[in-house]
């Protein structure tokens, strides 16, 4: 049997649409149920049922004689289902409580021939009892045995966290775990502008209260860089934790290089600016530098003047001399660098590394400079720049063109390639009136490293491990340097020892072995004599003094101990000489 249902009012005039029950009369076995609708879990763990509720106390019934059964308590049931299911099957059902009032309904109310909700005086209990959930859904159902009870409202729910920030970290509605006891783990998030430092953590306690340590959400999450903290003083926590807090971007002409909390914006430095707001770092004005790009607090500087006046003073087929003037307005650390290029089929290339610099082609503290070892009748084309020495700064470069004299029409001759060893090549040609000359080497297979020769003679010896070689010679007479000749191919594998430097290495081999040989021939005999001679002295010194002790006596000759095995006295060379 199920529940009626009947209005009633209460004594605050409330009408209550009521599910009623009240079989204490009947003779049969009282066992009424009501059962709810299908009820989705949704995210909860736990839900409470809220009951609102008036019962009858048996002892005030007028007509004690009629009643046959009076319980002044009903069951509360429920029923988890991942699906809804329209049979009903009490067993399937499990007890959550007995619910028994704490105040009675002391009138007329649940005579079986009152009906009507006039004069009803109506006591509301108000009970509530949790239980975990974890299925999609549940059914919760009421149980009377013999109760006269009336169900005035029933409230289901679940206990929340409510969301909530704090400082930086933000904590979203979190339900509460499936027991009062059980406290839900929750990770924040960093709210905007701002990155995490450290896992900030929050904890849901079974009363739908968060709980948190301020030490660690502190410093959870920092601001980024371009932001700095601002603290929302209105918006104070009751619970006196952080208040809330948001990363404000710094205005145009500030700027924070770092991701934290406790820098500020600052203004830019000098010879600086931001475009945007947020900036992370400022921009150098147009003409200034900063010296370390990672270092957004140094101020930017200007880049040295230029030379001035970057002439040619002096040119000739393999050699230049340049000279410029230092600008009026400079500072004393400023030095000079040179950058060499020329042209090949229409495209600049960087000098040859062979080519050399007087004084040097960086660091130069003149204001000039000669560049040796150039080719005749060639284009160049020189850059001349201003160094700072404390912050490394280039100026802008002073850019000059010119081209080497043409080659006096003379070239060397009568080149002749000899091997004198097994990794030594020497190479001579005819002297023909120059004074100086130049080659210039490479290996075959790598002509980007050549290498620069200056001589006085007319010879070259090559030591090398390296089978093919090219070679080029030009000389100097006193109108000027002459043509490089034409690229020459030299190839140790294709080249005779000389026979003659053979033979004089066997020659002076066999000389050495023999006069080692004679050494020892005459060394030897001398040796020998030598010997004989110092033992033929040391017999007639020592006959000398025996026949001395014998014209003497005993006492005044130096005797042998034989007991102590020891010589007593000492004879030096003196001593044998002076003796006799």
């Amino acid at each position: 049997k199920s529940f009626p249902t009947l209005l009633l009012s209460s004594s605050t005039s409330t009408l209550w649409r009521t599910q009623y029950v009240c079989d204490i009369t009947s003779d049969r076995h009282v066992d009424n149920w009501l059962r709810s609708p299908y009820f989705k879990r949704q995210q909860a763990q736990r839900i409470e049922i809220e009951l609102g509720f008036s019962i009858r106390d048996c002892s005030t019934f007028q007509t004690p004689n009629e009643i046959r059964s009076c319980r002044e308590t009903f069951e509360l049931y429920i029923h988890e289902s991942d699906y809804e299911d329209d049979d009903f099957l009490w067993s399937s059902y499990q007890l959550v409580d007995v619910i028994a009032g704490n105040r009675f309904t002391a009138n007329s109310y649940g005579s079986q021939s009152s009906t009507s909700s006039n004069g009803n005086n109506l006591t509301v209990n108000v009970k509530t009892r949790g239980i975990s959930v974890n299925k999609n859904g549940f059914y919760i159902a009421f149980r009377d045995q013999g109760a006269c009870v009336s169900l005035l409202y029933v409230k289901i729910f679940y206990r929340l966290c409510e969301e909530t920030t704090v400082g930086l970290v933000h904590f979203p509605e979190t339900p509460t775990g499936a027991h009062l006891t059980d406290i839900v783990e929750r990770h924040g998030i960093c709210t905007t502008n701002s990155q995490i430092n450290a896992k900030p953590l929050g904890f849901c306690k079974g009363n739908g209260e968060w709980a948190f340590q301020e030490t660690s959400l502190r410093d959870s999450c920092h601001c980024q860089d371009g932001y700095e903290l601002l603290i929302d003083n209105n918006n104070q926590m009751n619970n006196g934790l952080l208040p809330r807090a948001i990363c404000k971007a710094c205005s145009i002409g500030t700027y924070k290089s770092t991701i934290s909390n406790n820098q500020r914006c600052e203004p830019c430095p000098l010879n600086s600016y931001t475009k945007d707001k947020g900036a992370s770092s400022c921009l150098c004005n147009d003409g200034f530098f900063r010296l370390n790009i990672s270092l957004s607090k140094s101020a930017c500087i200007g880049s040295p003047i230029e030379p001035q006046n970057v002439t040619v003073d002096d040119i000739d087929q393999a050699s230049v001399k340049i000279s410029w003037k230092q600008p009026i307005e400079t500072s004393n650390d400023i030095v000079y660098r040179i950058e060499c290029n020329h042209l090949i089929e229409g495209r600049s290339v960087p000098c040859e590394s062979y080519i050399s610099y007087y004084p040097n082609r960086t660091f130069i503290n003149s204001t000039s400079v000669q560049i040796l070892g150039l080719d005749a009748d060639t284009n160049y084309n020189v850059e001349v720049y201003a160094e700072q020495l404390s912050t490394h700064l280039l100026s802008k470069s002073v850019d000059l063109s010119f081209t080497t004299k043409r080659p006096i029409p003379k070239l060397i001759r009568d080149i002749n390639v000899r091997r004198i060893s097994l990794n030594t090549i020497l190479i001579t040609w005819s002297s023909n009136d120059f004074d100086l000359y130049q080659i210039r080497y490479w290996p075959f297979i790598d002509e980007h490293h050549k290498s620069l020769v200056t001589l006085l003679h007319n010879n070259f010896t090559l030591i090398t491990t390296s089978d093919n070689y090219k070679f080029q010679l030009r000389g100097r007479t006193r109108f000027g340097w002459s043509l490089y000749t034409h690229e020459k191919v030299l190839s140790l594998s294709s080249i005779l020892t000389d026979e003659h430097f053979l033979t004089s290495a066997k020659l002076t081999n066999m000389s050495t072995k023999i006069t080692e040989n004679k050494n020892i021939l005459l060394v030897g005999p001398l040796i020998i004599l030598a010997l004989l001679v110092t033992v033929i002295i040391l017999a007639i010194v020592y006959s000398k003094k025996k026949r001395s002790c014998r014209l003497k006596t005993a006492s005044d000759c130096e005797s042998l101990d034989y007991q102590k095995r020891q010589v007593s006295g000492h004879y030096g060379p003196d001593a044998f000489f002076n003796s006799g």
